[in-house]
């Protein structure tokens, strides 16, 4: 159990076809009154010659919203 909250709880799917897959998710943290990190996710990845690179939305509330990258080789 963490130190900083109650848990949480997380979902989501991907749909992946050939060479790219799109993804969803959803954040809930528990016991908290700072929704700030709770929400939605939206992604999708591609994946040519055993190369991959993945992009993640992430709505912050408060803070704004994010836009991840990573690249793998």
């Amino acid at each position: 159990m963490p130190e900083d909250s109650k848990g949480k709880i997380n979902f989501g799917t991907e749909y992946g076809y050939d060479t790219i897959c799109l993804r969803i998710g959803y954040e809930r943290l528990l016991g908290r009154e700072n929704l700030t990190k709770t929400g939605f996710r939206l992604g999708f990845g591609v994946k040519i010659r055993g190369i991959m690179l993945d992009s993640t939305f992430i709505p912050q509330g408060n803070l704004g919203n994010t836009l991840s990258f990573s690249l793998t080789f």
